[in-house]
């Protein structure tokens, strides 16, 4: 048992903690390798800014990329869509002076 984990642990016995529970709260507490510091967290805050700012420029450039899709999708329909109409005026206005006479 290391220096540490050993006087934590008699703090617990003597403040009437049984023994198995003073041992296991004495190396949970000693475990350093679970706790994290300040310098860790500042140093995943900042990793996560960054990951953030990253997917931020790649959603709008795929939502760049997507308007540019729909613009194209407008103009091919609204190229065979003007023509379809006009097309199928003529065809109302024929129909109209054929069934006249």
């Amino acid at each position: 048992m290391s220096n540490m984990i050993a006087e934590v642990y008699e703090a617990f016995k003597e403040a009437g903690v049984s023994e198995t529970n003073a041992m296991a709260a004495s190396k949970a507490i000693a475990d350093k390798e679970s706790l994290a510091t300040k310098e860790d967290l500042a140093n995943t805050k900042a990793g996560l800014k960054e990951d953030l700012a990253n997917m931020k420029a790649e959603l709008k450039e795929d939502i760049r990329q997507l308007e540019i899709k729909l613009k194209d999708n407008v103009n091919g329909l609204i190229k065979w869509l003007v023509p379809l109409l006009i097309a199928q005026s003529g065809l109302i206005v024929a129909l109209m002076q054929y069934f006249e006479k």
